[in-house]
């Protein structure tokens, strides 16, 4: 039996699983963001995962059996998520064995004020206040977060460390900071561009058109299951997702001439990053990925679960609601160049951060992840 049981729903990184069947089976839980960050925390851990994990199901049967539940929960405390909390509770108290929790975070409104219903605020509570009884400590991504666990769900203010997002440590000690000069914004600085497909805002939909209409070098960089779906077989979004102005339906001229991209991978996400020259987008994993590939990105922040990650781990960022139509993605592009230097400066630290909470817990790590 493996040390490790691990939640979610994203593959092993694996040459064996193709990209189709990962999107046909909803591996990477509707996100490719979400298989980055698990991944992430994957390469932390072990040399070998197939080795040393296995999945944790809602009634998995060997957790007893297992040293640790691996729990990577993302953004899992907001609204609606009642019942996953819950299911998790009942796995926990039901078992003997320690859950460690690894960068979860909350949400907010788009006014940046939490926003947590009392039915979350009840059973969140409980659940994060047993897994501290057998383990040292809660890893949550941001200083917002750790607020919320101490104010709203009364955890112990010694025990919430604020880690980051793991994903920002997905190359461990061997992360390679590419601190040359970057070129001069031009007409043919290719620009990867990404938004959330369901959380519009009208005056980023206009910024965002007059981009990929304007800069003929510029790509979308589709994230969903829906989208891959749009790109790879012109099935229809649901009409929520879709909006006039940006790819998605097929009929669109950024569709049609070929200048939108999905992979299900990260590996095959970053090498084709590493080509381009600027990123900008509300994906945080998108852009998180593409530093992670040595390429400048800004984020437009929308919600507090974004922005406390970019203030964290120094990556560049502005407001989506400073955004407007005459907004210049030069200047832009220049703020994110400006800003990687302060990122590559801090990520030793965060880094011993993120592996000290990882001791405290007494997870043993990866030997490729801590050595250069």
């Amino acid at each position: 039996m493996p040390q490790y049981l691990i939640y979610g729903g994203t593959p092993f990184e694996s040459e064996d699983i193709g990209e189709r069947e990962i999107v046909e089976k909803n591996m990477f839980g509707g996100n490719v963001g979400n298989e980055l960050f698990f991944n992430s925390v994957v390469r932390s851990l072990s040399d070998n995962p197939t080795h040393d994990f296995s999945r944790l199901g809602i009634h998995h049967a060997h957790i007893d059996e297992v040293k640790y539940v691996i729990l990577p929960l993302a953004n899992l405390v907001r609204r609606g998520c009642e019942n996953e909390i819950s299911n998790l509770y009942n796995l926990l108290i039901n078992s003997c064995t320690p859950f460690v929790v690894i960068g979860v975070g909350s949400d907010s409104s788009s006014n940046l004020v939490p926003d947590l219903s009392p039915e979350v605020i009840e059973i969140a509570s409980k659940f994060f206040n047993a897994a501290l009884e057998r383990t040292a400590s809660i890893g949550v991504r941001g200083e917002r977060t750790q607020e919320v666990f101490i104010i709203a769900l009364g955890l112990p203010k010694d025990r919430v460390r604020v880690i980051g997002c793991p994903s920002v440590q997905y190359f461990g000690k061997r992360f390679e900071k590419r601190l040359e000069g970057y070129q001069d914004f031009s007409s043919k600085t290719k620009i990867a561009v990404y938004y959330t497909a369901y959380m519009y805002d009208n005056d980023e939909a206009i910024f965002l058109y007059k981009l990929l209409k304007n800069h003929k070098e510029s790509y979308v960089f589709f994230t969903d299951k829906v989208e891959a779906e749009l790109l790879w077989d012109h099935k229809p979004m649901p009409q929520n997702r879709v909006h006039d102005l940006l790819p998605t339906y097929p009929g669109h001229f950024i569709i049609r001439g070929k200048r939108a991209n999905f992979f299900a991978t990260q590996k095959r996400l970053m090498e084709s990053l590493s080509g381009f020259d600027f990123t900008i987008g509300t994906r945080i994993h998108g852009i998180i990925a593409s530093i992670l590939s040595g390429v400048p990105g800004i984020l437009l922040s929308t919600s507090l679960r974004t922005l406390e990650i970019a203030q964290y781990h120094n990556i560049p960022y502005i407001m989506r609601s400073d955004i407007q139509e005459t907004t210049s993605v030069e200047l832009l592009y220049y703020k994110a160049c400006l800003g990687m230097k302060k990122f590559y400066e801090s990520y030793d630290e965060k880094l011993d951060v993120y592996t000290a909470f990882l001791r405290e817990n007494n997870l043993p790590l990866s030997s490729h992840y801590c050595q250069l």
